[in-house]
C-alpha cells in the first residue's frame, strides 16, 4: 500500500529512471525507496541518526545499489549545487529551504516537488514555491488554489483510506463487523490529532450510551499512552 502511493506520487512528478533524487526529511524512506526501485540514484536526508539507520537498513535488505542516507538538518543541506534532477521536501518550511538553496527549474534547477498535507497556517501559501504541489485531498487543493497557488501546480493524491492507492477496488474489500453504535477514527496517534479530545468527550458518550464503542485506527508515537486512557 505504501509502494502504490509512493509510486503514485513520483509518475506524477516525473521522475524517471538514472534522475537523480533527493529526498529532504526522508524518515526511513516511504518514498525513497520507490524511487531507487525505479531507477533513481537516491540521497535521502533526515535530521534523526534513527531515521537513517531504518532507511538504511531497508536499503541493506533489498539489495539496493542506488540509494544512500546522510543525516542532515534540512535548515543546512551540505550538498553541491547542480546536484539533483529532482527534489522531494515536506510542507512548506522544507520547500522554501529547497527553492532557496537551488537554482528555479526555468534557470536550469531540479524539479522541486511539495507536499502539502493540511493548510492549517498561513505560510502554507509558500508552498507554491515548487514546480509540482502534491495535495492529500481534494479540500487541500481547493483550498491552495483559493489561496493563490497555480492550478496548474495542484495534484491530489489521496492518503485516504477510501478511493486511493492504499487500497485495492472497495469491492475486494471485507468490511471489519463492528458492534453499534461505533464511533471510528483513523489518524495518527499524536496529540495534535486530537485524540485526547476524542477519548474525553467519549468518556462523556459512554455514559450516556453504555453500548458506544470508539475504534481508534492508526500508529504513532503516542499510541501507548492512548491505549492505557483506553483501557482506565
Amino acid at each position: 500500500q505504501e509502494r502504490d502511493l509512493a509510486n503514485e506520487a513520483l509518475r506524477l512528478a516525473g521522475l524517471a529512471p538514472g534522475e537523480r533524487f533527493l529526498d529532504v526529511a526522508a524518515g526511513p524512506g516511504g518514498l525513497s525507496l520507490p524511487a531507487s526501485r525505479l531507477g533513481a540514484q537516491v540521497l535521502a536526508t533526515d535530521w534523526s541518526p534513527a531515521m537513517i539507520e531504518r532507511f538504511e537498513a531497508r536499503v541493506r535488505e533489498e539489495g539496493i545499489s542506488r540509494a544512500e542516507g546522510r543525516v542532515m538538518d534540512c535548515h543546512a543541506l551540505d550538498l553541491p549545487d547542480d546536484s539533483f534532477d529532482v527534489v522531494h521536501a515536506h510542507m512548506m518550511t522544507g520547500v522554501v529551504l529547497a527553492r532557496l538553496a537551488r537554482a528555479p527549474r526555468r534557470r536550469g534547477g531540479p524539479l522541486l516537488v511539495g507536499h502539502v498535507h493540511n493548510v492549517y497556517q498561513r505560510s502554507v501559501r509558500l508552498t507554491a514555491l515548487a514546480d509540482v504541489v502534491l495535495c492529500c485531498g481534494t479540500s487541500v487543493r481547493e483550498t491552495m488554489a483559493a489561496l493563490g497557488v497555480a492550478e496548474r501546480k495542484l495534484t491530489v493524491v489521496l492518503n485516504g483510506t477510501v478511493g486511493s492507492p492504499r487500497l485495492p477496488a472497495l469491492d475486494t474489500v471485507v468490511p471489519a463487523p463492528l458492534q453499534r453504535p461505533s464511533i471510528v477514527t483513523v489518524a495518527g496517534m499524536n496529540a495534535r490529532k486530537g485524540i485526547d479530545e476524542l477519548l474525553t468527550a467519549f468518556v462523556m458518550i459512554a455514559a450516556r450510551q453504555p453500548t458506544a464503542h470508539l475504534h481508534l485506527v492508526g500508529d504513532g508515537p503516542e499510541r501507548g499512552r492512548f491505549e492505557r486512557i483506553a483501557r482506565a
